[in-house]
């Protein structure tokens, strides 16, 4: 995460930072925090749900000694470069985890299947994504950061929206019936998303299966689906918001489009970005995209300076602290912007010049308007 100009702890975890969301799934799971002779911990960069810290620590009770935790299954790709390696330590007797240490240890495999849905990366393609409340996920890459946030967002939105057991979802899914007066699914979930004190949302904008944090405005024609957003947000006249996690002070500029996303404190999008990071104070302009695919194959990244596949082949781009996209650019899929740039489109694209009396097709070469050549 260094590349984003952020600590892997501060950045947001479905509206929480990730550090703290971390440690109410340890409290969550029956872990004691804080030192101990018996410790249960990550590799540095990872983050788990408390679900597999439950399991981790049951299934580790009856090994000796040291304990290393590994995933197994469709799930494992979730450990691995770019995000990895991942695993869980269970520590016994203190002291500090060496190399020697971890070499000894016990290896304990758990195998994770989980249920898989698509999602759709285009209007041609879709992905397909495991999701299963046994997660274990690397920040390394800005890209764990991403999917840590995707794959923990239905679940989030599931327990915000209609409770944590079977008798409040079925009261709040019959609330939502009467208050929606329509079976169709987006509009029950529209009447269940849950508003913070002070929320403004324009009649005619659309929100539907959302968490909105306090003082955020939703201006008119907006459609926000089944997203987290922070407080103080903005999201202007006919912006979309589809499937993303924005934390707080975030603005989506008019027409602004975001989807599949993660936006950092104070970010702003005036443009189009799919699967992609912005980190603090980031912004990308009207005009500019973030392409999210390779025309030649998967997108790939570099990883300790190795080239690899991502998981599903498709990735957007991660924008550093500071950085801004100018309008017009568009950068290609996978690729990290480091922090504190100023990124703007060639000036031999920028017409500064206008011919008299210049009339018919025309094309613009070194800032001149010149008429165009036959093709």
């Amino acid at each position: 995460m260094d590349a984003l100009g952020s600590r892997s702890g501060e950045v947001p975890w479905v509206g929480r930072p990730l550090a703290l969301r971390q440690l109410e799934a340890a409290k969550a799971s029956g872990l004691e925090v804080g030192e101990s002779a018996d410790v249960i911990s990550l590799s540095p960069g990872g983050c788990a749900t408390d679900a597999l810290l439950k399991r981790f620590r049951n299934e580790s009770d009856g090994l000796l000694g040291d304990v290393v935790g590994q995933i197994e299954g469709p799930m494992k790709r979730w450990t691995e470069p770019p995000f990895g390696p991942v695993v869980l330590i269970r520590r016994r007797g203190g002291g500090p985890w060496t190399p020697e240490r971890e070499a000894a240890a016990t290896v304990h495999r758990m195998e994770v299947i989980g249920s898989t849905f698509q999602i759709p990366i285009a209007q041609e393609a879709n992905a397909t994504l495991v999701n299963d409340p046994v997660r274990l996920i690397g920040v390394h890459h800005w890209s764990g950061v991403l999917w840590t946030n995707l794959l923990s967002l239905f679940d989030h939105l599931r327990v915000a929206l209609l409770g944590s057991n079977g008798p409040s979802a079925a009261w709040n899914v019959f609330r939502g019936l009467l208050m929606a007066r329509s079976t169709d699914p987006w509009q029950v979930a529209g009447a269940l998303s849950r508003y913070g004190k002070g929320v403004k949302v324009h009649p005619t904008a659309v929100v539907e299966g959302c968490t909105l944090g306090d003082r955020t405005e939703v201006g008119p024609g907006a459609v926000l689906r089944g997203s987290v957003v922070g407080s103080d947000c903005r999201i202007e006249p006919q912006a979309l918001v589809a499937f993303s996690v924005l934390a707080d002070k975030v603005v989506v500029q008019r027409q602004g489009f975001v989807l599949f996303s993660v936006l950092d404190a104070e970010s702003a999008v005036g443009g189009s970005m799919q699967l992609g990071v912005l980190g603090v104070k980031a912004s990308v302009k009207r005009g500019a995209y973030l392409l999210d695919q390779s025309f030649s194959g998967p997108v790939r990244v570099r990883d300790r300076g190795l080239l690899v596949d991502v998981p599903l082949g498709t990735l957007g781009v991660g924008v550093g602290q500071g950085t801004v996209v100018g309008a017009g650019v568009q950068v290609a899929a996978g690729r990290t912007l480091p922090s504190d740039l100023r990124i703007f489109p060639s000036g031999h694209s920028l017409l500064r010049s206008i011919p008299d009396g210049v009339s018919g097709l025309c094309e613009v070469k070194d800032g001149r308007l010149l008429p165009a050549e036959p093709k």
